[in-house]
């Protein structure tokens, strides 16, 4: 348990597999009169190259626990699956003034299966995924983002809202899919978060000039993961596997009831002054690329702080979170914003440096 306040430090992957795990409609309200809400999703990048051992970590930290409990949902989704076939056969079988008594709540329904992630998914895929499990947010883990990127469109020949549905889910957005046999998808609200990997040199391929035009990038938290050689330990796989805790924490979360946050009236304190400044920073920043992380960073301070909250809190034993975020979690956050600022500006420096803006050396000094 002494363990627990260092896990929830800040580590991107795991903040982002808990945010994933929210019903869809909780939200922390950071200003009531202003309409000023923000849902808990989190898309996270880790940049490095390649070797890095960058897939391991996701695996242990993301894709081992959350698979326990994709495996629960697809074995009782199996079960429901048999029940179904059973009960349609015997509906079929039944005269129709007898299947109101004998299935007094209609047709059989064909089961969906509930999933907590998935690696690969076309739009329209996940938009169902959305429909079957209106109340449920959902996880796109994917092992190289560019694959997610390059993939956008691809089975609708370039015509596809595909980019737009994705930057749509970072805010919870609703969306409406018709096509020429009708409505095929009615989503009120959908949440995603995303987690995966990129290589340096492909990310500055991606963002060009980092201007950033429709803030796809600045929805990201990035980590730049620096180049060092691994060890073997001495243990020889007796080491401390954190999949097992992990994986009640995750599975607590999942378990929460639709919640609203607020931030305690010390809190909110803290956050207007940060607020201002990062208003400030969004109107006079001469980089877009920059203004457009500023605006985004000003709700990420209550998405990383409500997630942090939620374990933090049931770190303490708690089963249900209190529904006030005090000061000190959010100057967690707050820390935690700032890192992640400082992590786009390097992206940003080596980007200017291979665009000839900035002097290789000067570049080397900002890292």
């Amino acid at each position: 348990e002494l363990l627990a306040p260092f896990w929830f430090c800040g580590d991107s992957k795991q903040l982002v597999a808990a945010s994933s795990l929210h019903k869809t409609k909780t939200e922390l309200v950071i200003h009531q009169g202003q309409g000023f809400s923000v849902p808990p999703t989190i898309f996270a990048g880790l940049v490095s190259e390649s070797g890095q051992k960058k897939s391991p970590i996701l695996k242990a930290i993301i894709k081992k626990p959350l698979s326990v409990l994709q495996r629960e949902k697809r074995e009782a989704f199996q079960e429901a699956q048999a029940r179904y076939e059973k009960d349609i056969a015997s509906w079929d079988k039944c005269k129709s003034e007898e299947r109101s008594s004998k299935f007094p709540e209609g047709k059989p329904k064909l089961p969906q299966q509930r999933l907590y992630y998935f690696t690969n998914a076309t739009g329209e895929g996940i938009l169902y995924q959305f429909q079957a499990h209106p109340d449920k947010a959902l996880l796109a883990l994917v092992d190289e983002l560019v694959g997610l990127f390059a993939s956008q469109n691809k089975y609708s020949g370039g015509r596809g809202s595909e980019r737009q549905d994705i930057l749509s889910a970072f805010d919870g957005a609703g969306a409406t899919v018709l096509r020429a046999a009708g409505t095929k998808a009615d989503i009120d609200g959908l949440l995603l978060s995303i987690c995966g990997t990129i290589q340096p040199e492909v990310l500055k391929r991606l963002m060009r000039d980092c201007s950033d035009p429709d803030g796809q990038w600045a929805r990201f938290l990035f980590v730049n993961q620096p180049l060092s050689a691994a060890t073997l330990a001495d243990d020889n796989g007796n080491g401390f596997d954190l999949s097992g805790r992990l994986l009640n924490y995750y599975r607590a979360i999942d378990q929460l009831p639709t919640r609203e946050y607020r931030l305690s009236k010390e809190a909110f304190k803290r956050y207007q002054p940060v607020y201002n400044q990062l208003e400030q920073l969004r109107v006079s920043h001469p980089n877009p690329g920059m203004r457009a992380v500023y605006s985004k960073m000003e709700g990420y301070i209550g998405r990383l702080a409500l997630n942090l909250h939620v374990l933090f809190e049931l770190a303490a034993g708690k089963t249900l979170p209190t529904d006030e975020i005090p000061l000190s979690i959010l100057e967690r956050a707050i820390a935690l914003a700032k890192f992640y600022i400082g992590q786009v500006k390097l992206i940003h420096a080596n980007c200017a440096a291979d665009l000839g803006e900035m002097a290789p050396h000067v570049a080397k000094v900002v890292e």
